[in-house]
């Protein structure tokens, strides 16, 4: 007897498949995405921020600090989220949908989601920030699984690279069904 052959997954940032779950209550949806990846492969849409409790709306958050130590605090409130975000993704990474997740799409900017170039704020100041921050999930994403294709939106608004993802992530799905426990 064989073994059914296991979905191609693809994580994705919840605001980019349409959930309205940005801190005002709007979305981001990517409908060229969502054609293009959502008929090759099963999306698992994941909003930190939401997942964490914050609600809709919400107060933004913003990162603070410097590459080195970097906070992830309330706009306005000035709550620490930090470990409460990063308790509660180190758990939401071992759930199994996402931990057999062959690509992940986040959304740029996010600081949560954000890849790279994120606002990073020196301190609880509106002023001075630059574009040196990294999302809290998707940095923890990065470290469990350095090898998994890995993208935001604005990265794959271009067609080649939208294909060279799909390319990539199916040749990690194809890696991934010959490894054990995926």
């Amino acid at each position: 007897m064989t073994t059914p052959a296991r979905p191609v997954r693809i994580g994705l940032s919840a605001c980019l498949a349409g959930e309205r779950v940005r801190w005002d209550g709007t979305d981001r949806l990517q409908r060229r995405l969502l054609d293009v990846i959502g008929a090759m492969a099963r999306l698992v849409t994941v909003c930190p921020e939401v997942e964490l409790g914050l609600g809709v709306p919400r107060a933004r958050i913003r990162l603070v600090g410097s590459p080195e130590g970097v906070r992830l605090i309330g706009e306005g409130n000035g709550r620490d989220l930090t470990t409460d975000m990063t308790a509660w993704a180190g758990a939401r990474l071992n759930r199994h949908d996402v931990a057999g997740v062959d690509g992940w799409i986040f959304k740029a900017g996010s600081p949560s989601c954000g890849l790279a170039g994120v606002r990073l704020y020196e301190d609880d100041s509106h002023d001075a920030f630059r574009r040196a921050g990294q999302g809290v999930f998707a940095a923890m994403v990065r470290a469990r699984w350095p090898d998994l294709p890995v993208a935001d939106e604005e990265e794959l608004a271009d067609d080649d690279a939208l294909d060279r993802f799909v390319a990539a992530t199916l040749a990690y799905h194809k890696r991934a069904k010959h490894q054990p426990g995926r």
